[in-house]
Formats: structure tokens, sequence, C-alpha cells
């Protein structure tokens, strides 16, 4: 069977040639019919647009749809483009609020043209706003269309319902203003794939099939041959049709009849060498077979042998030098392993003491890691803590070294006026320049202490176990709650000319109400503060939307605002960060709201800047938190 190998291998080699030349020369052929008939059909089309569009540039044509008075000729004109044309079947002349004003043939009138309409009417808009005239092609599938077009009953079924449907503005110039015309209608004609027989059906004269295809559609099939993809024995060909801007797809498939009698003669052929050298070659194998099987089984049992552990076992009776070697290489073999076996016990033994030794070692390591990791994360607290009492002494520095000043002014002005009191020296102007110090002194000193007041209950909602220490995890339809929210923003004056959106899907969570309600106010307030500085186009919005994926709750809030200008974007989280502090803003909001997610959520919080414009914050929490 070895050495038949070769020979199959030779066989298969030669026989797969002469498929390949016999297909490529069948392929050739229908390559030349597909492009001749796609050229044929391509310039067909290419002459009933030419016309049309010849059609579309007469006064009468254009006038029709602003002035009756026109329509006769209009309909002459009409009616001469219909009859002439080998493919239209019906044409209307449609206002520009797509009612027809014109129609050929009468019956046509009785049509419904809503599933064209429907298409129509945006492409007028387009090519008014873009100033630019072009034709729109579209197919639609109405088997009552192409029943009422071809005169037969209604009620009969039909093969093919798909139509071209072919359309071109109709326009006026425009004397004033920036543009150039004025859509005043549009020219339509219906051209049923029934009536592409006559171009398309020569096909029926060979084996094979045509199919004209719009994309993955079937519009137009000679139905000879039912199209397989994994058929053999069919051979296919695709053409490209470009009509305006519409590509259609040509494709002709036929039998490969001729390959079969190539193959099955040069088979013929093939079949009787081969043959004879299998006869041959067969012969020679069983004689090999016989004299050489002898031998093998020897060395097969010598190998068996050691196999089972007897390695002083030996052969004799071989006679070719060959398998001679082969069995002093056994034998050599077995001296080999007697030997590795002595070695590897005594490997073994050392490499068990040398790793009960390493893992002494790594258990040592270990403790000493996990001390040190406990120091790191202590370390890293303290940092943080220092950090934050760091930040909260500077903001409170400033206003409280105002007050002091202030009061610094108040105990200058008392001093003086007790001088001019005890030198009888006052004034009633330096009286009221004294008094207006202290007023204003005053003012400081109340002004800033409401802002150390304000400081101090922002530092206190840091502290989030003790404001939420009584709240439990409610269970809610996020959507809905989201909503109301909403609403209640937009209750207040502060959003007017705000437009805020809600969307995604209807998801239920259980996690805690209020905390996620304050984080969301958060996020409010901060739009509000730093996102609408310069003026956007449409006016600002908002969006808010959740997703539920793998158990948990994916919520975004988004603006259509400025962005953020800074690297890594993350650091807006930070305590006391902030692009507004010379207008009052302590940069603590987006701080909070990062904890009470991470803390109180058990969720994440990310920032980026969208796509579109403006922050989009992602807030990622279990669907159902337990208590």
């Amino acid at each position: 069977m070895v050495a038949l190998l070769p020979t199959g291998l030779v066989s298969y080699l030669l026989l797969d040639k002469v498929v390949q030349q016999s297909r490529t020369q069948v392929l050739s052929s229908l390559t030349q019919l597909g492009e001749l008939q796609s050229e044929l059909l391509e310039r067909e089309l290419s002459i009933q647009l030419n016309a049309f569009e010849q059609l579309s540039q007469l006064p009468d044509v254009k006038l029709t749809p602003s002035s009756a008075i026109f329509g006769y000729q209009a309909n002459v004109q009409l009616k001469k483009f219909t009859v002439q044309s080998p493919l239209a079947s019906a044409s209307f002349i449609l206002d520009k609020d797509n009612w027809p004003v014109e129609t050929y043939p009468l019956s046509a009138e009785q049509l419904q043209l809503k599933s064209i309409t429907r298409r129509v009417q945006p492409f007028l808009q387009q090519v008014e706003y873009e100033q630019i005239l072009k034709p729109l092609i579209f197919n639609v599938n109405d088997p009552v269309m192409v029943a009422a077009l071809s005169g037969n009953d209604l009620t009969a079924p039909i093969n093919n319902g798909w139509v071209m449907v072919m359309v071109l503005p109709l326009v006026q110039k425009t004397q004033h203003g920036s543009t150039k015309f004025k859509v005043v209608g549009s020219l339509v004609t219906l051209e049923p794939y029934q009536s592409f027989s006559h171009l398309l059906e020569k096909w029926r004269s060979r084996s094979g099939g045509l199919v004209l295809l719009d994309q993955d559609i079937k519009l137009y099939s000679t139905g000879l041959i039912k199209e397989n993809a994994d058929d053999a024995n069919i051979l296919s060909w695709n053409t490209q049709i470009k009509l305006a801007d519409k590509t259609f797809i040509l494709r002709i498939s036929e039998p490969s009849e001729s390959i079969k009698a190539i193959v099955f003669e040069d088979l013929w052929r093939l079949g009787l060498v081969i043959g004879a050298i299998l006869l041959l070659v067969s012969f020679i194998s069983l004689l090999m077979a016989r004299l050489v099987g002898q031998q093998i089984d020897k060395l097969i049992s010598q190998v068996q042998a050691f196999s089972q552990g007897d390695y002083q076992y030996r052969v004799s009776g071989l006679h070719f030098a060959e398998f001679l070697q082969v069995s002093a290489v056994l034998e050599q073999l077995s001296q080999k392993v007697i030997t590795d076996q002595a070695q590897l016990e005594s490997k073994v033994k050392k490499r068990t003491i040398a790793l009960s030794q390493s893992n002494a070692e790594l258990n040592a390591t270990l403790a000493v890691l996990t001390e040190t990791q406990s120091r790191l994360v202590q370390s890293e607290k303290m940092a943080s803590l220092g950090g934050l009492v760091a930040g909260i002494a500077h903001e409170l520095n400033t206003p409280l070294g105002v007050c002091i000043s202030a009061i610094a002014l108040v105990e200058e002005v008392d001093k003086d006026l007790h001088e001019m009191v005890a030198s009888r020296s006052l004034k009633k102007s330096e009286i009221m320049n004294q008094l207006q110090s202290l007023s204003d002194s005053t003012v400081l000193i109340v002004r800033n202490i409401n802002r150390c007041s304000d400081l101090v209950t922002v530092f206190k909602e840091l502290s989030i176990n003790e404001e939420n220490e009584g709240e439990k995890p409610a269970q809610f339809e996020l959507k809905g709650f989201l909503q109301q929210l909403v609403n209640g923003w937009l209750d207040s004056q502060e959003c007017a000319g705000l437009e805020i959106q809600v969307s995604g899907d209807s998801v239920f969570v259980r996690t805690y109400m209020q905390s996620l309600s304050k984080v969301l106010s958060l996020l409010f307030r901060n739009a509000l503060e730093h996102a609408f500085k310069k003026q956007i186009s449409g006016g600002p919005k908002l969006e808010l939307g959740c997703t539920q994926k793998n158990g948990s709750v994916e919520l975004f809030f988004m603006d259509n605002g400025n962005g953020v200008d800074i690297e890594p974007i993350a650091q807006i989280f930070e305590p006391f960060y902030t692009s507004n502090r010379y207008q009052g803003s302590v940069g603590l909001g987006l701080h909070l709201a990062y904890n009470l997610v991470s803390q109180r959520l058990q969720g994440e919080i990310e920032a980026e800047n969208s796509q579109q414009g403006g922050l989009k914050l992602s807030l990622r929490f279990p669907c159902h938190l337990k208590s």
C-alpha cells in the first residue's frame, strides 16, 4: 500500500490538472458572454435614462406641476416617451405634494403610489438643498401594481412583482436668492421587470440561466437553473451594471457539461495507463511485503520484550543489513535506558530536597510581602488623609484670613474713635467714614463666616457612612426613577432653556435610592456650573440612560457642553480639583459623587469626552445590592 501511494498521488494530480483546464475554458467563455449581456443591458438602460432626462428638460413638462394649461402638451410628450420606450409601462408628472398631474396611460391613474412617493419626497428635498440635479433609481415589490400595468386580472398570481422606478426632479430657475432653482415636482416612470424579458429571455435558448440582483434581492430570473453555491456542476459569473448611482449585479449560470465530457475522455485514457502501473506495483509490493514482514515480526518481538523490561532479550535470524542495524540500535538503547534509570533516581532525590528548601524560602518571602503590603496600604491611607486635611485647611484659610483682617480693621476704627472722643475732635464726616469702614468690615466678616459654614457643610457630606447610616437598600424601577428626578430638576428656574432626555431599558434595581439621587444631583449641579460656560449650538442638552448587562447596571450622564481639557481626565474626581475656583467652587462635588458610587453603591464611575462634544460620565453598579 505504501508503494501505491506515489502512483495514486501522481494520478490524482493529472486528473486535477485536466479538470482545471476544462473549467478554465468554460469560465473564460462564460465570462465573455456575461460581459456582453451586461453591456447590452447597461446600454439599453442608459438610453432609457437619457431619453427620460431629455423629457424632464422640456418646458411643457417642467411647467405642468405649477400650471395646468401646459398639461396637454406635457401629456403628449409623456405618451411619446412611454410608447417608444421598450421598458417603461407607465409615466407620471407629480406636483410638489406628490399628486399625479399628468399620467400615461390613463389606466395608471388607479395605481396606489404611496410606496413610491414616500421615497420621492425626501429625495426632492435633498436635491433642492444641495442644488444638484440627479436621478433617483430604486426598486419596489408591488404585485398589484405589476398586474395593473400588464393588464392582468388583479386576483391572478404574479410571478415577479418587482418594479424599477426612475425619478427626475422638475425644477424652475430662480431669479433672486442664494439658490439656482426650486423643485416644483417630479417625473416618474415605472418599469416592471417582466418587461425586461425581450432583453434577457434569449438565455432560455441556452442550457444555463440568468439572475438580475439588487444587492441580495432577486429582481429577475430565467428560472432554468436553481442557484446552489455548493453545486460543482454549475458555473456562475457575476458582472456589474451601473446606472447613475445605482449598481445591479447580473449573474449568469451554466452547467459544466463540457467539463464532464472532457474529463471522461481523459480519464479513460489515463485509467488504462494507471491500471497497468498499479498491477505491476501491486505484484512487487506483495513480494516485498512477504519477505520484509518476517524480518519486521522479529524486530517487533524484540521491542515488545524491551517494553516489558526484559533488556537482555536478543533476536536471531535477521538477514538484511538494515534490520541488523536496527536490532543493534535497540540493544544500545536498552543499555542506555538502564543507565538513565539509575541516574534519574539519583536526580529525583536531589530535586526533592531542593524543592523542600525552596518551599520554605517561598513561605518566608510570602510572609514578608504580606507585611509589606499592609504597611503600604496604611501609608497610602495616611497620605490620602493628609492631602484631604491640607485641602480643607487651604479652603478655610482664605475666608478666616479675611475675617481676621476685617476684625483688625474694626479694632483700629474703634481705637481711632476712642482717641477722637478723648480729644474732643470728632467731626461728622470722620464719624461717617469710620462707620462706613465698620459696616464694610461687618459685611466681609459675615460673608466669610458664611463661606466657612458652607465649607464645613460640604466637608460633613464627605462622611458618607454617618449621613446615610439609617438608609437601607430599596427596590425600584430605574428609568422611571430617573424621569421623576429629571422632572424635579426641570421645575427649577435655573433649568430654563435646558433640554433633558431620558432613554434606556426598563431595569429593576435594589440599591440605595437616596445615595443614587445624591450622586445624580451632584452630576447635574456640576454640569450647570461648568458645562455650559460658552454658548452651545442648538441649546444646552443633558441625556441620561441606563442598560442592564451581566447582572450590573450601566448608567450614563452626558451633556453637550465644553468638555474637559485635562490629562488624565480622572483628575476631576480628586478632592479640591475645580476649574471654577474663583467663582466660588470648592472642587468636592465630583469627589463626593466618586466616594458615594465606589463605597455606598459598590460600583465604579468613569469620565470621558464624548465624540459629539461635552462630558460623558458612566456609572456601573450591581443590580441587586445585598444589605
